[in-house]
């Protein structure tokens, strides 16, 4: 799974503030990161569903889920999908048969292949991209939105 990780830097009086929400900033960020692993979600479904991709089924499209969590005293947010297929369609890759692959293309016609070249699709780095401001966005507004409250 792609993430996204966001760095605040501000002045010392910034700084101070932040010190003084104690644990309760690990919560705000916490609130902001579900935000933004929805942003993230809703444009990793855009870029899968406006690719060149040929869905016949729409399981990866389905598949796309916000996640956040806790890792230590980290929070950690984001969307992906646990469906095999999609790493190999963002990077891009060489699929061997054993010793053949057979599959049907969009015009219907089956072939019969020793392997195909998978070109990179880089939907997770076109929505990372696309979300970026977004995601800023929100976690300005919700720290903010804690310092005005401390």
């Amino acid at each position: 799974m792609d993430t996204m990780s966001v760095r605040v830097l501000g002045t010392e009086e910034t700084l101070l503030a932040l010190a003084q929400l104690g644990r309760g900033f690990q919560s705000t960020l916490y609130a902001a990161a579900q935000k933004a692993a929805f942003v993230m979600d809703r444009e990793l479904k855009l870029a899968y569903s406006h690719g060149p991709l040929h869905s016949r089924t729409g399981r990866l499209y389905r598949s796309v889920l916000p996640f956040v969590r806790l890792q230590g005293d980290r929070v950690v947010g984001g969307a992906g999908t646990p469906v095999i297929y999609a790493a190999l369609l963002e990077t891009g890759g060489v699929v061997h048969g054993n010793p053949w692959l057979r599959f049907q293309t969009p015009d219907g016609e089956w072939h019969t292949v020793a392997s195909v070249t998978i070109p990179a699709f880089k939907a997770a780095e076109t929505a990372a991209s696309r979300a970026n401001m977004e995601v800023v966005q929100i976690f300005d507004r919700e720290i903010n939105r804690a310092i005005a409250g401390a």
